[in-house]
């Protein structure tokens, strides 16, 4: 639920300052902002975690994925 998705987002950000080049936190709050259906988000996440590790494939087909809902 919605409640989840934002106490999630919350423990990932704290978890992201912490460890601001960690491309794994940011692809989780991805996710987690995908399931809340915030898609501008977790584009943002997503991007974040391509920009830290550019091979990150997982990041680059579900940023991709929500691309083309965008649209």
């Amino acid at each position: 639920n919605g409640g989840q998705h934002a106490e999630a987002a919350q423990i990932l950000a704290e978890a992201i300052a912490l460890s601001p080049q960690n491309a794994n936190l940011h692809y989780e709050r991805a996710l987690t902002w995908a399931q809340a259906n915030k898609l501008e988000s977790a584009v943002a996440d997503y991007d974040q975690a391509i920009a830290i590790r550019p091979d990150f494939v997982e990041a680059i087909n579900n940023r991709a994925a929500i691309l083309a809902q965008l649209k």
